[in-house]
């Protein structure tokens, strides 16, 4: 029993060390679709009104913030 709860813990410990060194990628992923909504938004959008790209650009705002609140390799 004492053995599979050790490879249950390595398996978690894992799994949280993936999440974590995909953290930096998400907000850089983020950061570059923030940068082309706040372009949108500036330029103008035949699809999207302003108050809808406002709207997309705090929702990845948040999330943002969640990631980096979240991630150990951020301040």
């Amino acid at each position: 029993m004492a053995a599979e709860m050790h490879r249950q813990y390595v398996r978690s410990m894992e799994a949280s060390h993936a999440r974590s060194a995909a953290r930096p990628r998400e907000l850089q992923e983020l950061d570059a679709r923030l940068d082309r909504l706040r372009e949108r938004l500036r330029a103008g959008d035949p699809d999207m009104k302003p108050d809808e790209i406002r709207g997309a650009i705090e929702r990845a705002e948040q999330k943002r913030q969640e990631l980096a609140d979240y991630s150990p390799n951020t301040g």
